[in-house]
C-alpha cells in the first residue's frame, strides 16, 4: 500500500493532481475536512461506486483519509486497492493534516 504524508498531499492539491476521499462520518466531514475532499459514506459504498469515483481521476492519484490513517488503510485493503500504484493512504489522517495545515481545512 502506498502512503502520502501531509506535505506531499499539499503539493498534489496545489497542482490539482489528485482525487481526495474523506471516509469519516458525515458529521465529522461537515465539522471540518480538507479543502477539495469528497465525502464517501463507508457504510453504504459499493465497490462499483468506488471504481466509478476512481475513474474520475484516471491518471491522478486517489488519496483516502480517515481520522488518523488506520480506517482508510482497512478501507483500501477491503476494496482490494492496496496494489494499485495510484491509490494512497494519508499518513496521520485528517488529524495529522489539520495539525500541519490548519488553513487548508473547510467547515461546511
Amino acid at each position: 500500500m502506498q502512503h502520502v504524508d501531509s506535505k506531499e498531499l499539499t503539493e498534489l492539491l496545489q497542482n490539482n493532481n489528485c482525487l481526495l476521499l474523506d471516509i469519516r462520518d458525515l458529521q465529522s466531514y461537515k465539522e471540518g475536512h480538507i479543502i477539495g475532499a469528497k465525502h464517501l459514506d463507508v457504510n453504504t459504498v459499493l465497490k462499483e461506486e468506488l471504481l466509478s469515483i476512481k475513474k474520475e481521476s484516471v491518471d491522478k492519484p486517489l488519496v483516502v483519509y480517515c481520522y488518523r490513517g488506520n480506517s482508510s488503510q482497512r478501507f483500501i485493503k477491503y476494496f482490494g486497492l492496496e496494489s494499485d500504484p495510484l491509490v494512497y493512504n494519508l499518513t496521520g489522517g485528517f488529524e495529522g493534516y489539520k495539525d500541519s495545515y490548519p488553513s487548508h481545512i473547510k467547515i461546511s
